[in-house]
């Protein structure tokens, strides 16, 4: 069988850089693909009806999409599927709104996890984009999008390329529906808990005063130690406090015996909702025991500590 270069198609059809072609690969998702194989389905996005594939072409130079100098990828991942056409960027070229650099969702199955971004002001019509492309940092960026999960399970979000952020730029997952902050790990992802339906989220990468300024609204008015979900657990569940003003955190974990078991968190937190993983690979069934202390960044003394219980049950 002949490949047909998909460069050569967007140049005969008079297509822009942002037409992107898909293969379809189940679990993986979708995948870009630069060259067409006969006898296999593809997806691109037209607003221009019947696409003209005539054979053989004349030589054609490789058309691109256009790249953003600052790019990082948006990445859903499960035991079910995976989906990796997201993408948010930085390029000096880029236009505060819909322009060359940004590209259309591929389908979204109900049944899969997915990630997009959805810009009415920028289409009404087909408002699902794969990319969200600004002209620059400034203090920071804000990108709001959608996150779709499959079968109500335990999923992982997280974002690539991280070594093209700012120095002094911190990256924040938040939900917007909750007002939960997720702090990417040591591997820049973070643990979505089971959770049905689509939710907003946004990812937030920029200076401390700009996360602040963008989280704030969603401080809470007290300090708070959440019971953890899912409980009973296994392996993982989620932690949730809140705190009221910046404190140093502490977060661990004990036996019924009062022996510590891990540190989840040993830091310097921001004002507002957090929300952290625990993974109890490795230990046995049984009640445990969280315990949190916020810790006041002037003068040291404590305000705020609680604790409560857990089961893990496997």
């Amino acid at each position: 069988p002949v490949k047909i270069k998909w460069s050569d198609v967007v140049t005969a059809n008079g297509l822009g850089s942002g037409a992107l072609l898909y293969g379809y690969e189940g679990s993986a998702g979708f995948v870009q693909s630069d060259v067409m194989v006969p006898y296999v389905g593809y997806y691109y996005y037209s607003n221009s009806g019947f696409l003209s594939i005539p054979f053989p072409f004349s030589p054609t130079p490789n058309t691109t999409q256009l790249v953003s100098t600052s790019m990082f990828n948006l990445v859903y991942s499960s035991s079910f599927n995976s989906d990796k056409t997201a993408f948010v960027g930085i390029d000096p070229l880029a236009q505060q709104g819909i322009d060359e650099f940004e590209v259309r969702k591929p389908p979204i199955f109900s049944d899969q996890g997915s990630i997009w971004f959805e810009r009415k002001e920028w289409d009404g019509k087909n408002p699902r984009f794969a990319s969200d492309v600004r002209p620059t940092f400034g203090d920071g960026q804000t990108w709001d999008f959608i996150l779709q999960p499959s079968n109500d399970e335990t999923a992982r979000l997280s974002v690539e390329n991280v070594t093209q952020i700012p120095e002094g730029f911190e990256i924040i997952f938040m939900n917007k529906q909750t007002g939960v902050m997720l702090k990417p790990d040591d591997k820049n992802g973070v643990t979505i808990q089971q959770q049905q339906g689509t939710m907003p989220y946004s990812l937030i990468i920029g200076k401390n005063q700009y996360i602040k300024s963008q989280t704030e609204s969603y401080v809470p008015d007290n300090f708070v130690l959440h019971q953890n979900y899912p409980n009973p657990f296994n392996p993982s569940t989620a932690i949730r406090f809140g705190i009221t003003s910046d404190a140093f955190v502490q977060l661990k974990i004990y036996d019924l015996l009062g022996r510590e078991v891990i540190q989840l968190i040993d830091q310097k937190l921001i004002s507002g909702n957090h929300e952290y993983t625990f993974k109890a690979n490795g230990l046995a069934s049984g009640m445990y025991i969280y315990s949190i202390k916020a810790i006041s960044l002037n003068g040291g003394n404590v305000l705020y500590s609680n604790s409560k219980k857990m089961t893990l049950i496997k």
